[in-house]
Parts: structure tokens; C-alpha cells; sequence
């Protein structure tokens, strides 16, 4: 997907879209007004290069890697581990639209799927995003909201 990414993130921006691009910060991805860059902190010996805010995880190393962003004097934010949202934090979404990592539109990650309303899962062309409804819960959700700038949270 990374060779087609500075395409699809042009047509998002033309579409007004906004949204986040998580990834491990290791390639380099262009900033954008629309989109912020946020890179999961995996390892230490291996920092993120590429990235608006940084995305550490607790329970995995969560005390060393923040001393590192705050000493290199990055924004970072913590997320939950596996499904866990570790501060009852939550989201003001209405609608949201996802993407798999493989580029592909994808329902609430904490949601039930129901594929009759997502026929072409592995279709290898981009079929437009499907924004739907949130679960109050989804924790994709919870983490993104994170990330947002507050003027995006209308």
C-alpha cells in the first residue's frame, strides 16, 4: 500500500477528508494539512523518523518510551493494550471510516461484521469509504480521538 499511499491521501484531501495515518514511522510519508502522521513507538533501538505525534502502547515498555519522546521533546499520547482502554476514556464520533492495513475500507473494528454490507473485502480497487455508524466502546475509536487536533472535534 505504501507505494499508492501520497495518491490516496491526494484524493482524500481533495475529497475533504481528514483522518490519521498510523504506522511504525519507519518510511517516509509526506505531512499533510488533512492527515496526521502518527507513529506506534515499537522499539527502543529503533526510534520512529516519520511521524506528527507518537503512539505508545502501555504495558509495553510505556515508561521507558515516554522518557524518550520527553527527552527528545516529542508529543506522544498512550494508548490502551489489545482491547483494553486503560483511562475510561472516550470518543465523540457519530460516523467513523476505517481502512485495514492493506488499504482496504473496513466496518468498526469493535463491531460485529456484518459482510452482506461489506461484499468486496479484498477487492483490489479503492471502492470509497463507508462511513458508519460507532460503537460507543471501540476502542479504534477512543485512540484516534486522541490524536485529533481540537479543531477537528466539531
Amino acid at each position: 500500500m505504501y507505494g499508492e499511499l501520497p495518491e490516496l491521501i491526494a484524493f482524500l484531501n481533495e475529497n475533504g477528508y481528514r483522518g490519521l495515518i498510523k504506522t511504525n514511522g519507519t518510511l517516509p510519508i509526506e505531512k499533510s494539512d488533512n492527515f496526521r502522521r502518527i507513529a506506534a513507538f515499537h522499539n527502543l533501538n529503533s526510534p520512529p523518523k516519520y511521524f506528527d505525534e507518537i503512539l505508545i502502547v502501555d504495558k509495553l515498555q510505556r515508561k521507558e518510551k515516554e522518557a524518550y519522546c520527553l527527552a527528545q521533546g516529542w508529543p506522544y499520547h498512550v494508548i490502551g493494550y489489545n482491547k483494553e482502554t486503560f483511562d475510561n476514556a472516550g470518543h465523540g464520533f457519530r460516523k467513523c471510516a476505517f481502512m485495514d492495513p492493506h488499504g482496504h475500507p473496513t466496518p468498526c473494528p469493535s463491531a460485529p461484521v456484518l459482510w452482506s454490507e461489506w461484499p468486496d473485502k479484498y477487492a483490489l480497487e479503492y471502492t470509497g469509504l463507508k462511513p458508519g455508524l460507532v460503537c460507543p466502546n471501540c476502542k479504534a475509536a477512543v485512540d484516534a480521538w486522541r490524536f485529533l487536533p481540537e479543531s477537528w472535534k466539531i
